[in-house]
């Protein structure tokens, strides 16, 4: 994960103290890291379950460094970047309900497969775009 806070840090003139406590509320709200740990949890039986593992793990970084990303360059000139974050989630507030109601509905599932959590990592991409 700190490749991506470099890679994101590369790409803007930002502090990359700002930067880095910004990778990290958005990790916690999206709860990031439990969906990375149910990815690694999956049942990996054959090669193709193996690449499609650390391809949804691939994707799962590059939506959160697209998010902060478009965050950033949301950022006005006058505002902080915890204000840019508050902005950003209020307009992106149906994607974001849309993932916790479906990231929810995964784990009370019992049932997280390959094809759930591929729905879930297609729901937050919805709030990069």
């Amino acid at each position: 994960m700190l490749t991506t806070m470099i890679k994101v840090k590369e790409n803007v003139k930002h502090d990359f103290l700002e930067i880095a406590n910004l990778f990290l509320r958005t990790t916690q709200d999206l709860n990031i890291l439990e969906l990375n740990k149910y990815i690694g949890d999956l049942e990996v039986n054959n090669i193709w379950d193996e690449r499609l593992q650390k391809r949804m793990l691939k994707n799962v970084l590059k939506i959160i460094s697209d998010i902060i990303d478009t965050i950033i360059h949301f950022k006005r000139s006058t505002e902080d970047i915890d204000k840019a974050l508050e902005e950003f989630v209020e307009v992106k507030k149906f994607s974001y309900e849309q993932y916790r109601n479906d990231f929810k509905a995964m784990k009370e599932s019992g049932n997280i497969n390959y094809v759930t959590i591929n729905v879930v990592i297609g729901t937050l991409e919805r709030i990069a775009l």
